[in-house]
């Protein structure tokens, strides 16, 4: 194979692809999470979750 150089970006520096597939990855996590907020997913949160019926009911 031949031995190809890297071309700088029009800039000059360009993202290294590790850096664009970590911030997918963390964008990816963060859409999931506000999924499964909006949706509900975790059931009802509060002290009473905690709690017996018996103590939720005093």
């Amino acid at each position: 194979m031949t031995d190809r150089k890297r071309r700088p970006a029009p800039g000059g520096y360009s993202t290294p692809g590790w850096v664009k597939g970590l911030g997918i990855a963390a964008a990816v996590v963060v859409v999931l999470l506000i999924i499964a907020l909006a949706g509900g997913l975790g059931g009802n949160h509060g002290p009473g979750r905690h709690m017996t019926q018996a103590q939720t009911a005093q």
